[in-house]
């Protein structure tokens, strides 16, 4: 049985591939030179990571910006998505100014 877990990566609240927790088991498969679990894995649940996330790391690499998650949409407070996230997460929708 295989063991995994979801990663969190925290600097850019972006969450990663699962990994396994410990060694894959005899029955995992490898394929594209990638571990893949077997039919039998348990997930553990997630942990925290205080790294980046490997899109992040890419893009930064080529000079792109990283895209972090914000919780409300700053730039589009008028539009739809930013009342719906006002409402969402906020105790009182934001006007438009």
């Amino acid at each position: 049985m295989c063991y995994t877990e979801h990663v969190f990566h925290r600097p850019c609240c972006h969450w990663g591939r699962q990994r396994f927790a410990g060694e894959p088991c005899c029955r995992a498969r490898i394929v594209n030179g990638y571990h893949l679990p077997c039919l039998y894995s348990e997930n553990n649940g997630s942990v925290n990571s205080d790294e980046l996330c490997f899109v992040c790391k890419y893009r930064i690499a080529h000079g792109k910006d990283c895209r972090p998650l914000s919780i409300i949409s700053t730039s589009v407070h008028s539009s739809g998505i930013g009342r719906a996230e006002s409402k969402t997460y906020c105790s009182e929708p934001l006007h438009a100014s």
